[in-house]
């Protein structure tokens, strides 16, 4: 019965991701088009979701947020849907992986850091997907932009959104893990 209640737990937690990763680039892009390529708001939910549901249920969210995002708003655009379901898939992945798996042991003082590191390492393997899905599409021939360039630019823009993720996203999760909605895995790869 604990291990049905953990799997309803989060399908439902990782439904509420997915809407607010559809959301809120909606609500970014009332403030103009370049507003959700700045501040990356559909990063957020999809991290948290790695960081709050492991490896298994941040790579859905990952996957399929961008994908509902494009069948309801059109939003992002091909081919850039397909460089951010290999990104975002990725960030959720590692961030699920990373956060249940790796001890850094790195503090400042009794602020423990490891939380920064995995949020930091899941940021970087993620635009390394999204560059790898970019260079198979150019190679391809189905992008006419080269794929360093997509990665530096997506960066470049990004900046303002990358610093809203290294402080919110470690702040939010620790509340959410004090508060008991960070479910912990009933087994092995959850």
């Amino acid at each position: 019965m604990l291990h049905n209640s953990f799997r309803t737990r989060s399908l439902v937690q990782g439904a509420i991701l997915i809407a607010a990763g559809v959301l809120l680039p909606q609500a970014f892009h009332a403030f103009g088009q370049q507003a959700g390529s700045m501040f990356l708001p559909m990063h957020l939910p999809v991290i948290l979701a790695g960081f709050m549901l492991g490896p298994v249920w941040g790579l859905l969210v990952g996957c399929l947020t961008p994908v509902l995002s494009y069948l309801f708003t059109g939003m992002p655009p091909v081919p850039v849907l397909f460089f951010m379901i290999a990104e975002l898939g990725v960030y959720g992945l590692s961030a699920g992986f990373l956060i249940r798996r790796a001890r850094f042991g790195v503090h400042i003082g009794r602020i423990n850091l490891d939380i920064y590191i995995c949020l930091l390492i899941a940021m970087l393997a993620g635009r390394a997907a999204a560059g790898l899905a970019a260079a198979a599409a150019f190679w391809a021939g189905s992008f006419r932009g080269t794929p360093v360039a997509y990665v530096t630019g997506a960066v470049v823009t990004g900046l303002p959104g990358i610093a809203v993720q290294i402080v919110v996203l470690p702040v939010l999760f620790m509340a959410l893990k004090k508060g008991g909605f960070v479910s912990e895995p009933a087994s092995k790869g959850n």
